[in-house]
């Protein structure tokens, strides 16, 4: 199957589905973020052990071991996404760029995976990262400008809690995802690679709930039925969006997939932030030229295999 397949779907589950489930459970004034973050990786283990079991192919080897303390990682790197989208979703979409841009240079120098790469592939990178970087600049500007005037769109004035957030979990999940890389280039298997990284994440995040730290200094409720039943349809879209990452890194090298994640990151959280939670009225012209740049380069990179041949013809009918 092409590796296109994973990569489509793990944008639709991952920041069509799981960033705004997300920001649904930190809405919530009056119930504890934290019991919903733990209850989040106790089901993500669960569901791990489960096809585990029914996949016979887990291995509690030396890759287990480090699975397992990049998972406890992990738990913090979450938590630290949790509370930065709590403050604001279109916000923490602008800030993105920084996890994949360390996974990509880390493989680039440790694996090598500049040997992958061909001209239409460098033009779907490069276009990619100027929108990314047009669009952050932009972002960042309106945002200054709103919360210096004073604006209602500003939402509030963003605390330095926010930036220092952003930076744990882009340094976490930068390393995470350049092992979850070189995992799948050794051919860890499926089961052992999502026991040991749930089994770590759900220790990390009871070592947290145990730490007494809340997401949600202002509970002073239990969780609801209903936050227990969206909690859990939470971990389901987070294992699969792993699943289908680690699927998409067997299939092609990060330096193709990962600009693709990284551009929908970027800008599916933050039109859903912007439209759906009404975080701000709406895109202004040069957003959307920006975002018609990110769709540019996510096309080259998907049809850059197409791109290559149609130019070869072309090249060898002339």
């Amino acid at each position: 199957m092409s590796w296109q397949v994973p990569v489509v779907l793990r944008l639709v589950v991952a920041y069509v589905i799981a960033q705004p489930l997300i920001k649904k459970l930190t809405k919530e004034n009056d119930e504890s973020r934290t019991q919903k973050f733990l209850l989040q990786f106790l089901v993500c283990l669960l569901l791990a052990s489960a096809f585990a079991i029914w996949s016979g192919d887990c291995n509690f080897d030396r890759n287990a071991r480090v699975l397992f303390a990049v998972g406890i990682a992990n738990a913090f790197g979450a938590f630290c996404q949790w509370k930065s989208i709590g403050y604001s979703l279109s916000k923490n979409a602008l800030f993105t760029v920084w996890d994949d841009i360390i996974a990509m240079t880390l493989c680039f120098t440790v694996l090598h995976e500049g040997k992958f790469l061909n001209p239409w592939i460098i033009a779907g990178i490069v276009t990619s990262f100027i929108a990314i970087v047009c669009f952050f600049r932009h972002g960042w500007r309106k945002m200054q400008k709103a919360e210096t005037s004073g604006s209602a769109e500003s939402n509030s004035s963003t605390p330095p809690a926010f930036y220092a957030c952003v930076a744990g979990y882009s340094i976490i999940w930068g390393v995470a995802v350049f092992l979850m890389r070189k995992f799948a280039v050794e051919g860890v298997s499926l089961g052992t690679f999502l026991v040991g990284w749930y089994g770590g994440a759900a220790t990390g995040a009871m070592l947290i709930f145990l730490a007494g730290v809340e997401l949600n200094p202002k509970c002073t409720q239990p969780l609801t039925k209903k936050s227990i039943q969206w909690t859990c349809v939470l971990s389901v879209s987070i294992i699969a969006s792993l699943l289908l990452q680690y699927w998409s890194l067997r299939k092609a090298p990060l330096v193709i997939v990962q600009p693709i994640f990284l551009t929908g990151e970027m800008i599916i959280p933050a039109l859903i932030g912007l439209y759906f939670f009404k975080e701000k009225k709406d895109l202004d012209k040069a957003e959307r030229w920006y975002f018609a740049i990110g769709i540019t380069g996510g096309i080259l990179l998907f049809a850059h295999d197409a791109l290559q041949q149609l130019a070869t013809r072309l090249i060898a009918w002339f």
